[in-house]
């Protein structure tokens, strides 16, 4: 995707500027013009938020303004650069996500700012919707699952041909679970499970309290939570929940950028040796490495590589 305004002042959400590339082939699309897109949507960490099925699909919302409110869910086919809508007209959402079969889930409720979800729908490849009875969902393995806080129980999703779902138990919460309401779903890359609430794990088929509730930086990796305060890291290790610390006293770090596609944290910061601009990389194992060196103190800037 490119994004180029030519020095022109345009709103975050105006398209008029927007291409697509194939990176296959190199030939460029240029964004349809009535399909408005948040390219920075600062409650989705800055990102335009896409999710693809296993069939290399990838779905993306539209929206009419600024308020994280979508008015139309969008498959993008990658073999033709075709756009396809998935969503009846007038229908809007605050968030969605999509299992591995392409079933789309949608709901109501800003998440970021506490909000629970409500009004969970599920649309099929084959034009039925489902309402959800439960709020309370996620996904794991590319299997839709909810909690169903009356019950106690984990539901999960099974997907019968491109039309039709039946629910069924998978197991029970351990007795003395409380969720007072809002219910947090932090994935975990490295073990393949799903943490409810930081205190308890489930793996797909059963689900355990942990011994000791875990913490999650705002930072994450694929194989770590983090949390950066002055010269100071606080890091999570996905495998086993161990907690830890490292300081950073070489570098004023000015930015910070990771993802769940890739063990290292990326940085651009100051080092205090000679005020030299630098990109680094703090990889897996807390070894700090400076990838390059600005000219004449000029700023630089350092992608996130996603392998």
């Amino acid at each position: 995707m490119i994004y180029k305004p030519n020095g022109i002042s345009t709103a975050i959400y105006d398209t008029e500027y927007l291409s697509l590339v194939d990176v296959n082939t190199e030939k460029i699309y240029r964004w349809p013009k009535e399909i408005q897109v948040n390219i920075y949507n600062e409650y989705h960490g800055g990102t335009f938020e896409t999710t693809s099925d296993n069939q290399g699909y990838i779905y993306f919302a539209s929206c009419y303004n600024l308020n994280y409110q979508y008015n139309q869910i969008y498959k993008l086919n990658p073999n033709d650069f075709t756009i396809q809508p998935m969503l009846p007209n007038d229908v809007t959402c605050n968030g969605f996500t999509v299992t591995e079969d392409g079933f789309i889930v949608y709901w109501n409720g800003i998440e970021s700012f506490g909000e629970p979800k409500q009004n969970v729908r599920i649309k099929c490849p084959g034009g039925r919707i489902y309402p959800v009875f439960d709020n309370n969902t996620f996904i794991l393995n590319g299997n839709l699952y909810s909690i169903r806080e009356s019950e106690n129980t984990i539901i999960r999703y099974k997907t019968v041909g491109n039309n039709d779902i039946e629910e069924e138990t998978v197991c029970q919460m351990p007795e003395e679970t409380e969720f007072y309401g809002y219910i947090q779903f932090t994935p975990n890359y490295v073990r393949n499970t799903m943490l409810i609430n930081n205190s308890y794990e489930f793996d797909g088929e059963k689900c355990v309290k942990l011994e000791n509730p875990v913490y999650v930086g705002d930072i994450t990796t694929s194989k770590a939570w983090y949390s950066y305060n002055n010269t100071t890291f606080s890091k999570t290790a996905m495998a086993d929940y161990q907690a830890s610390e490292f300081h950073v006293l070489d570098y004023d770090i000015l930015s910070i950028s990771a993802s769940p596609e890739s063990p290292n944290i990326a940085f651009t910061g100051i080092r205090y040796l000679d005020g030299a601009n630098v990109v680094g990389t703090i990889d897996e194992n807390d070894k700090i490495i400076v990838d390059n060196v600005a000219d004449n103190g000029e700023q630089i800037i350092n992608l996130i590589p996603l392998n």
